[in-house]
């Protein structure tokens, strides 16, 4: 079966702002498969190191990832567990419109990906994305996944509020130190 598609997801894919953005650890992208595929009610997919790989890849008859250390950012990891989603759902469309809707769908939901513009490059670039009725998303569930980035926006509104009462602090009591 020819992938038609196949180079211009890649071009496409460069222009992902989660496409700069890298992982310190194998631990961290572990934790977000493991996020994905419950979601998606899969057993978890095997993240290995690919470090002697050129580049990532899933692997259907091992449920695994392989990722070198270059391809440790979100964009590519959700790229390869789309492929784990569609082989899931039954779909063996390589990087065709199914795979786009699927991957679409990933980045929407659990990165902070503008997807409106990612889904107009797209467009642009002449990549099919099959719609929502040919493949059926995981929106049930999507609701426990804007949560979690609410709840991580909390977090990180309350860290910047401690930091900001630490500074008035030290503008009220310029001789007083804080304990670290």
């Amino acid at each position: 079966m020819h992938d038609s598609q196949r180079s211009k997801v890649y071009e496409w894919e460069r222009s992902l702002e989660t496409y700069q953005k890298r992982h310190t650890s194998l631990d961290e992208i572990r934790k977000l498969a493991d996020r994905v595929c419950k979601v998606y009610d899969m057993k978890p997919v095997n993240i290995k190191d690919g470090r002697r790989r050129r580049s990532a890849c899933y692997e259907s008859w091992t449920h695994s990832i392989k990722l070198p250390q270059w391809c440790r950012n979100e964009a590519i990891v959700l790229h390869e567990l789309a492929h784990a989603v569609n082989e899931r759902k039954g779909l063996s469309d390589s990087h065709g419109p199914g795979f786009m809707r699927v991957y679409l769908d990933l980045l929407k939901t659990f990165t902070d990906e503008p997807v409106r513009d990612a889904r107009k490059r797209a467009t642009a670039m002449r990549i099919k994305v099959a719609t929502a009725k040919r493949v059926p998303t995981a929106i049930p569930i999507r609701k426990a996944t804007r949560i979690d980035k609410i709840n991580a926006a909390i977090r990180k509104l309350e860290l910047q509020i401690g930091e900001l009462e630490n500074e008035r602090y030290r503008i009220m009591h310029p001789k007083m130190k804080l304990a670290a």
